[in-house]
């Protein structure tokens, strides 16, 4: 990643135009030295690293423009971030992606790169962004000692520097985030926008990971039939035990005899995410149920990360129903919620994938067409 988990991040010298000084004269450029590094290290273009991060970039450079640029967005909100790098299509390795990421950043301004940072929440405050969620799962556990320290450097930070504290804080703990807070207190101006910068480049790197891991598991489920299939049409949506990966998987005829629409050549794909946002992380073993037109299509639960990767696969156009079965998620945790299960109505218009998360409390959700 572009800051390793748990390590201070790297120095990286502006040049005079307000970048990092990479370096790099275009995104062409940084493209075609990723390539020479992937063809010296004998990169291929499918599957994963030996540290499990993807290699292609495919799945992304199949989807459409606005569906990329909406991808892109979760990233970095700068929108000349999500232009710069959409129009390096296609890349096709992976490594090629994240260097044109890291060409476009070095290329903004400060102007540019103070709106980037407009997108992220404090570090310690409740995020409502999946993303961010996620980025910084492991506050969720910090106790409030913590939490009002990390709420006092915040307002110590923004005092000296006028922008928010922005780091990689996925990996790390309520306690490593507030010591790194402390210490970055002592730079200069100057060598803060450095940090930045750097810190910066490690979300986007993180992001741009996950997306790709979600894309290359979403294309894999379409070529897969059976994925996320029901076992039994009268299950209930945590009835079935689902595979380790959080889908259920069993016969590709099952769908069709429970009332799965399957048009030949079409083959829209679901999966899901529940992000618990009281804890500000993933929500683990929560039920889903997959319906079309009355019948169940598919079971499954969460996996360690809140996912269900690929629920169902073949599916034709037509409004299906997400079920969650949020009432059995929080009475494990001894607390009460107002919604004993949450369903989520939605249309699927053409082919390809359609991600459907899930913000969740006790006494609110929330959900959005993903990627």
């Amino acid at each position: 990643m572009g800051a390793e988990a748990g390590a201070g991040p790297a120095h990286v010298p502006l040049d005079a135009t307000g970048g990092t000084g990479t370096g790099v004269a275009s995104i062409a450029d940084a493209v075609e030295e990723a390539a020479g590094t992937d063809a010296a290290a004998g990169t291929g273009t499918t599957g994963t690293t030996p540290t499990g991060a993807p290699e292609t970039a495919a799945a992304f450079d199949a989807l459409s423009e606005d569906h990329a640029a909406a991808a892109l967005r979760a990233c970095c909100s700068s929108p000349e971030w999500v232009r710069g790098v959409l129009a390096g299509r296609p890349y096709v390795t992976a490594e090629r992606l994240f260097a044109a990421a890291d060409a476009v950043l070095a290329d903004l301004d400060e102007h540019r790169i103070a709106a980037a940072l407009a997108g992220h929440p404090r570090i310690g405050d409740r995020p409502v962004d999946a993303e961010s969620a996620r980025d910084q799962a492991g506050v969720g556990g910090a106790d409030r000692a913590v939490l009002d320290a990390l709420a006092e450097g915040n307002r110590a930070y923004e005092q000296r520097f006028g922008h928010i504290y922005l780091v990689c804080a996925a990996g790390r703990s309520g306690g490593e985030l507030l010591e790194l807070l402390r210490s970055r207190l002592d730079n200069d101006p100057a060598t803060e926008r450095e940090v930045v910068r750097v810190e910066l480049a490690a979300i986007n790197r993180v992001r741009l990971e996950r997306l790709l891991a979600e894309l290359n598991d979403a294309d894999g489920a379409q070529r897969r039939p059976g994925v996320g299939t029901p076992v039994k049409p009268e299950s209930s949506p945590t009835s079935e035990a689902g595979d380790p990966d959080g889908s259920v998987r069993g016969d590709p005829d099952r769908a069709r005899e429970t009332g799965a629409p399957d048009v030949p050549g079409f083959g829209a794909t679901v999966s899901t995410h529940v992000l618990d946002a009281v804890r500000g992380m993933p929500a683990v073993g929560v039920g889903v149920a997959l319906y079309a037109d009355g019948d169940r299509i598919a079971v499954a639960s969460t996996n360690g990360d809140g996912r269900v990767p690929g629920l169902a696969s073949g599916l034709g156009p037509g409004t299906y129903r997400l079920v969650f079965a949020t009432g059995d998620y929080f009475a494990a945790r001894g607390e009460a919620t107002f919604y004993p299960e949450v369903t989520v109505t939605f249309a699927v218009t053409g082919p390809g994938h359609h991600h459907v998360p899930l913000l969740l409390s006790p006494f609110a959700f929330s959900t959005y067409r993903g990627s």
